[in-house]
């Protein structure tokens, strides 16, 4: 009798409940992993994707900072090279019509200090 009303039992749920929707418990665990293991496959290639992408956008932004340092470095050897003693004095010369004094037009000054 037992079996009788097992069989009964099942024919009449199984009849209200679709057949893609009546899983086993090792067809369930099948089809998690399986979704599991999708996901992870597409995860894992957005994450290949967005690191190759971050590495391309890193080499542009090496090489912008490259050719800055190369600048900078350009930049710093123009500065010392206008600032020279020899130019800043022929500038004077003949910019601002300045001349080197003679030794007669030179005057030291000295300071006394006060005693107290």
């Amino acid at each position: 009798m037992n079996t009788a009303v097992r069989v009964v039992t099942n024919e009449r749920f199984s009849s209200t409940v679709p057949n893609f929707l009546n899983f086993k418990k090792p067809r369930l665990v099948n089809i998690t992993l399986i979704v599991a293991l999708v996901l992870s496959a597409f995860s894992i290639i957005y994450i290949k994707d967005l690191n190759r992408r971050l590495f391309i956008q890193f080499q542009s932004q090496q090489a912008v900072h490259d050719k800055l340092y190369e600048d900078w470095g350009k930049l710093l050897l123009e500065q010392s090279t206008w600032s020279t003693h020899a130019r800043v004095q022929k500038v004077a010369e003949n910019r601002l019509n300045m001349a080197m004094p003679g030794s007669k037009e030179v005057v030291l000054l000295r300071l006394h200090k006060k005693q107290g």
